[in-house]
Order: structure tokens, then C-alpha cells, then sequence
């Protein structure tokens, strides 16, 4: 199954882009924490395209969605600033919060979230990829 949204990375289209993936996820049969934690993980991709991908002004974010009885696999494309975060520091969670540098919690938590991410950047576009096994 294939199914993908194209709009702008504004905030204004976000509850369309959260609601393609609630939806595309609830497709499949995954059960709930899984769609629970793919909803999280994509709301923190979605929110970081629309904030930091683009300087002035936004550009498109296209979420591609791909399912069957084993995986889902999303992957979020944007035209904007180069940003591969597989290239990002370990965030130390040993730490207590007011001792760590601030950022990248996120793609600590994406990572931890999902059974892989993959980065590439081609045409001029990001490419991050998330994959979960239904269980």
C-alpha cells in the first residue's frame, strides 16, 4: 500500500500531515502503541521540517507512506537545508537534563522509537526514512 501527502511546511498544514500519517498508520492493523509511537516520532520530523528546513520562506514537505502485514515505512522529503540527523551527536541521557547540551533529544528519541532510520540527501532534497515492524 502507497499513499502520500504533498503541501507546505507550514504549521498551518500540520494537522493535515499528523492526520495523513494517523490514518495511513491506521490502515495496516499496527496496533496502538505502535501508531502511538510512529505518531510522535513523525510529529517531532514534521515539526523540525516546518521550523528549520527553511530560512524565509517555506517550502513543500512530501510524507510518503508505504504498508503491508509486516512493515509501514515513512519517509519525509523537503527541499530545505541540508540536515542529516544520523550525523548528530549522542545526546548523553545519563545526564540530568540542566547538564546536557541542548538539542538533539529528538533524534534520540526517533532512533529509539523505530527499527531504522536511513538519511540521504538527492536532487537537492532530504530523504529521512522511518521504518516499524507491525506487531
Amino acid at each position: 500500500m502507497l499513499k502520500q501527502i504533498k503541501s507546505k511546511a507550514n504549521m498551518s498544514q500540520f494537522e493535515q500531515f499528523i492526520g495523513f500519517v494517523e490514518e495511513a498508520l491506521g490502515s495496516v492493523g499496527m496496533a496502538q502503541k505502535n501508531i502511538f509511537s510512529l505518531m510522535t516520532v513523525s510529529e517531532e520530523i514534521i515539526v523540525n521540517i516546518i521550523h528549520y528546513a527553511y530560512n524565509e520562506n517555506p517550502g513543500d514537505l512530501e510524507i510518503i507512506f508505504e504498508g503491508d502485514e509486516k512493515n509501514v515505512r515513512l519517509t519525509f522529503i523537503d527541499k530545505g537545508t541540508p540536515f542529516n540527523p544520523l550525523t548528530q551527536s549522542q545526546v548523553d541521557i545519563s545526564l540530568q537534563a540542566h547538564e546536557r547540551e541542548i538539542g538533539g533529544l529528538g533524534i534520540h528519541m526517533i532512533k529509539s522509537m523505530t527499527d531504522r532510520m536511513m538519511y540521504d540527501y538527492k536532487d537537492g532534497k532530504n530523504i529521512l526514512t522511518i521504518e516499524k515492524q507491525i506487531q
